[in-house]
């Protein structure tokens, strides 16, 4: 059993992509725009050679429920069990 405590929240960073050329930038560009201005991980595999990537991290933001369709953003286990997120607050027998 995970016998440690520990709190998960949710945040959004900026990630920055690398190109190696302008083409493959703009090719990087023109696919993202035929996906509705969208990149996932499945779309990330189609993406022209990239260079490298790095997460942003001094644009870190904590995610308020609010932004993350009325689901938790915050959850504190104690081994292993939910005891607590920000949405339902104490959870039964808590």
């Amino acid at each position: 059993m995970y016998n440690r405590y520990c709190i998960d929240y949710k945040q959004t960073v900026w990630e920055r992509i690398y190109f190696e050329s302008e083409e493959d930038f703009n090719a990087a560009v023109e696919n993202i725009e035929l996906h509705n201005g969208h990149i996932n991980g499945v779309y990330l595999e189609d993406m022209p050679d990239m260079l490298e990537f790095e997460g942003l991290l001094d644009t870190q933001e904590f995610l308020p429920v609010d932004d993350n369709d009325g689901q938790p953003t915050i959850e504190a286990y104690k081994k292993g069990i939910l005891v607590y997120d920000n949405v339902n607050k104490h959870l039964p027998n808590e």
